[in-house]
């Protein structure tokens, strides 16, 4: 299948805890990278004052991770999906960005590359360090497209495990 849905973890110099994301491809070309993260107002402080806001849940922001797939060390895992379900992951980004003006639907013949609109603000679902995370938010989007992610779930919570099992 030319299609993949791609669960990504690198660690950096930014903070202890790293980063998780997801990447859809169409023929090894990405589509789409995306992850979760706390605003930048949230994390403000720095520090220890930076990391205290991130437990507090507040909206999040989903950003364009395509910078991040060059990143050194980081860690992926790919699973093969058909067009349908690569799709279906490319509308949950869009509906959680709440910068596109609507999904485009499954039967669409919209090219992949035009489904995610990188240049726009993106918004994003609820962000909070314990449990609504990059790596909770990256497996959402790896189980819209059918994908079991139970093996994770059980026992990954933050990048740095994620890394382990990838």
């Amino acid at each position: 299948m030319p299609w993949q849905v791609v669960l990504c973890a690198y660690k950096n110099d930014d903070t202890p805890l790293g980063h998780a994301f997801v990447a859809v491809t169409c023929n090894g070309v990405t589509s789409a990278a995306a992850g979760l993260s706390p605003s930048a107002k949230k994390l403000s402080g720095g520090g220890v004052m930076g990391l205290l806001g991130a437990m507090i849940p507040a909206q999040g922001v989903v950003w364009n991770e395509r910078p991040s797939l060059a990143l050194p060390g980081i860690k992926k895992r790919a699973w093969d999906v058909d067009e349908n379900d690569a799709v279906k992951v490319l509308n949950k980004i869009n509906a959680d960005r709440r910068s596109f003006s609507g999904p485009v639907t499954d039967d669409s013949n919209t090219p992949a590359a035009s489904l995610i609109k990188q240049d726009e603000d993106p918004g994003g679902p609820t962000y909070q360090l314990l449990v609504a995370n990059c790596v909770v938010y990256a497996l959402d989007l790896v189980a819209t497209a059918g994908i079991d992610v139970s093996v994770f779930r059980r026992s990954i919570s933050s990048p740095a495990q994620l890394m382990g099992a990838l």
